[in-house]
Formats: C-alpha cells, structure tokens, sequence
C-alpha cells in the first residue's frame, strides 16, 4: 500500500490488535489487571531481525521472520535500503569524480585533458561509488522490526496526555516584495520611479543619505515625524513537526510473591523495560545494533480504545527506577516491596495529515 494514501487502516498494528492479547506471552500488573479497570496499555517491543532475539523469532517461525508492516509510516522503509545507500554513494562518488575532473583541469596537466576524460571521471565516481554503497547496504543487511517478543500490559494512570507541536518560523518578504505578493502593487508599479511611495521606500531604506546618516537614525526621523513605519508582510514559514513524546508513571507495590516476581524478577516488567531500551553490541564487538522499538496500544474491555490518539512506533528514551518513596524496603528474600519507574518514549516519525486521519 502507498503510505501517502488516506486510508484508516494501519496494517501495523493490526496483528497486535487481532491477537487478543492478554495472553501467556504478556507479563501483566497488577494480576487481576483487567478486574480493576477495562482501560489498560500494553506496551509491545519490536527486536531487531539481527538480534538475539530476532533471530530466535524467525528460527520459530520456520524461517520467515514476523517482520512489522511500517510502510505507512513517514520514516526510511528499511525495504529500500539497498536503494538508498546506493544513491548515497553514487552521489558521493560523483562528488569525488568532480573534484578529480577540476583538479585536472586546473592542474599542470590541463592542457592533456579532453570533454570525454572530463566525463569519464565524473561518470566513473558515480559507478564506483553506487557500487560501493550497494556492497556496503549488502554486507549492513537491512534491519527491520519484528513482533513476537510478547508485551507489557499496565493500567492506564490518572493521567493520559498527547500534545503535537508545528515548527513555524516568522520572517519578512520585504515591503517591495511583500506588496507585489500580497496583490497591493503591480510589478511595473513598483518599477515607478516616479511613484510617490516608491520615493518614499527608496529614501527610508536605501541611498547616500542612507549611508551618511545611518538606515537606522533616517528611518526612526522619517517614522517620527511622517508617524508611519515600513510594512515589513512578515510570514510564519513552516518548518517541521516536533517528534511526540509520551510519560508513564507506575508505582509497583505487589501484594503477592507472584506480583513480586512480575515485577522485579529476572525476566520481570523492570528487566523487560530496560533489555529493550539498550544496544545489543555485535559478535565482533565494532558494533551496537540499535536497541527495540515499543508499539504502545491502548485498550478497553480487551479492545483497543479508538477514541484515544493512537501512538506510532516508539523507542524508549529514559527510564528511572526509585525502591521506596519512603524508605527501601524488601521481602524475606531481598525483593523490593515497592517501586516508582517513571518511562519516557519518543516517537520516531514525524506525522502526517494521512497518519492524524488513522487516529494518531
């Protein structure tokens, strides 16, 4: 599907959807989750297919990797990233082939240098360097995104907030120029120079007595005593959207040993949290692959809640982890009996008119 469609689906996100989800692969807190209230989150990490994890995925799936549909998404498809890397490097290589083809010219052995070798340096570093961004997305391989590494389910707090922020910046066309766009003056108008205004704006703005004065001191005589000032038809210019953010805090007080253990064992909510959040380092050690991204989902009564913003792939940005507001505390076993983990993820695309149309 063409992501710059408008449709209201998002193929994403459906397998989570479609999954039921409170299941065996969810960890879940409190135990009785969905008996204290139908609202709940589950946040789902996404691995890296050249993970530890990845890998398992794809080996139990016979294979074939569960790979995530993020083509909708305004962000680098890895699907193209052979594409892009061999763009990359025939526009690098066509940069150094220019640079060969100038020194030549310029250099002692212009006078040997024809059209044809001129071209063939330009063209042979466009080759060269497509090819060698092509070897080098084959030997990276394209990373993408797998489910499968189950989720974590947790209440939804007081509080739930979505804020979207556009990027705008002011900046003057300039009074001549400004006029002729805003249709208050033709361009052979402003081309007058007889125009009495057009006297007006080349006094106050440029000149020898301008430059002997000051533009600043003839302006503010010219402002002070005629009581106008230039109309500088200053427009807001859009720039970009603000990446979202997303909080989370969650006090983690369990009542049993099997809530404790959810909690703070080794394969724990804290754990989980934390594996995704960081690097995996390479078998050679040159290398972090990227850490997992999250998919965070809200439900109602075993649905997701289709009123609330929904929110793209997401990577977790910090997280703090406080034993006892009141003093640390443990079980017999040395477990903590409390604690307060604040969560800060960071959306990764930028969105966009079809993606608010999909509910995000």
């Amino acid at each position: 599907m063409d992501s710059k469609e408008f449709t209201g689906v998002d193929k994403a996100r459906q397998s989570f959807i479609n999954r039921n989800d409170i299941d065996g692969k969810n960890l879940r807190y409190p135990a009785d989750l969905e008996e204290q209230s139908p609202h709940y989150i589950i946040f789902y990490p996404l691995v890296r297919s050249e993970s530890r994890i990845g890998k398992s995925l794809t080996k139990r799936n016979g294979g074939k990797p569960p790979v995530v549909d993020q083509s909708q998404q305004n962000r680098v498809n890895p699907d193209k990233g052979g594409a892009a890397a061999t763009a990359a490097g025939a526009g690098a290589g066509a940069a150094l082939g220019i640079a060969d083809a100038l020194a030549k010219t310029g250099g002692k052995n212009a006078g040997g240098v024809t059209l044809a070798g001129t071209l063939g340096s330009i063209t042979g570093g466009i080759f060269a360097g497509g090819l060698g961004g092509a070897v080098s997305s084959q030997i990276a391989g394209e990373q993408e995104v797998l489910e499968g590494a189950g989720g974590i389910a947790l209440q939804i707090g007081e509080r739930l907030s979505t804020s979207y922020r556009a990027n705008w910046q002011a900046d003057e066309l300039g009074t001549l120029v400004g006029s002729i766009a805003a249709g208050n003056q033709s361009l052979l108008g402003a081309l007058n120079p007889l125009n009495g205004e057009n006297i007006k704006l080349a006094a106050r703005s440029g000149g020898l007595l301008a430059k002997a004065l000051g533009a600043d001191a003839l302006e503010n005589v010219i402002a002070a005593t005629s009581k106008t000032v230039k109309n500088p038809y200053k427009e807001q210019f859009f720039k970009s959207m603000d990446n979202r953010k997303f909080s989370f805090d969650y006090v983690f007080a369990p009542k049993t040993q099997q809530e404790a253990e959810t909690v703070f064992g080794s394969s724990g909510i804290i754990q989980k949290f934390a594996y995704h959040m960081h690097p995996e380092l390479s078998k050679s050690g040159y290398f972090f692959n990227y850490p997992s991204e999250f998919s965070i989902v809200y439900y109602f009564d075993g649905a997701e809640n289709k009123y609330v913003r929904k929110v793209s792939s997401c990577i977790l940005e910090s997280m703090s982890v406080d034993y006892g507001a009141e003093g640390f505390t443990t079980f017999a076993n040395g477990m903590p009996t409390q604690a307060t983990v604040r969560l800060t993820f960071l959306e990764l695309e930028l969105l966009t008119t079809q993606r608010v149309y999909q509910g995000f």
